[in-house]
């Protein structure tokens, strides 16, 4: 089943296409290690903007690489995400094993996430060629869009979509600060 993606943002520093996603739909399919996480977290929310996007299966919308990442979100309580999409039948998408001995077949990655069953962390390697590239999306502006499936205010468009990227580029200017209750709530967890 593919999933329905909003509006894509300007293409990567190497020429990916990028599309929006809310950070609910996103499936990880190993575990993180919660003090990185926490730290990514203070990164980018002192820096202001999301430079790294995460790398999803297209059809399960799982984390095929930036389980840290997705959760530095959930901390910044940030709304969407952005991410390129690609699937294990493309060229240049590669998945290997991090542990010496270990053999991970894509759809034994995509069985553990459809269940739930995390991975442990730093279980399976993704490689891309070419490369992903980078970004640079203010933080603010993921935070304050909505996804269409769920109730309340949302800045969408007609048919549900997320604001088209004319829009994205409009309302950039003047976001670059990043709301600081997220921030400081991260900063109070300290190290856990």
């Amino acid at each position: 089943m593919t999933h329905q993606t909003h509006a894509p943002f300007p293409a990567t520093s190497t020429g990916r296409v990028v599309s929006a996603v809310p950070v609910g739909r996103l499936v990880p399919h190993e575990e993180h290690d919660e003090r990185r996480a926490l730290r990514l977290a203070r990164h980018i929310g002192r820096v202001g903007v999301w430079t790294a996007p995460l790398v999803i299966e297209r059809d399960s919308l799982m984390v095929m690489d930036g389980h840290h990442r997705l959760r530095a979100a959930q901390a910044l309580r940030l709304s969407v995400l952005p991410v390129v999409l690609l699937s294990y039948e493309e060229s240049g998408v590669l998945l290997q094993a991090w542990r010496k001995g270990e053999v991970w077949s894509p759809a034994a990655v995509l069985s553990r996430a459809r269940s739930g069953s995390l991975l442990p962390y730093k279980t399976t390697r993704h490689l891309f060629q070419p490369a992903i590239g980078s970004v640079g999306i203010p933080l603010g502006w993921l935070a304050t869009q909505r996804d269409p499936k769920q109730t309340g205010p949302a800045s969408s468009s007609p048919g549900g979509s997320l604001q088209p990227v004319s829009s994205y580029a409009q309302t950039r200017q003047g976001s670059e600060s990043f709301g600081a209750s997220s921030l400081d709530q991260i900063e109070s967890q300290g190290e856990p």
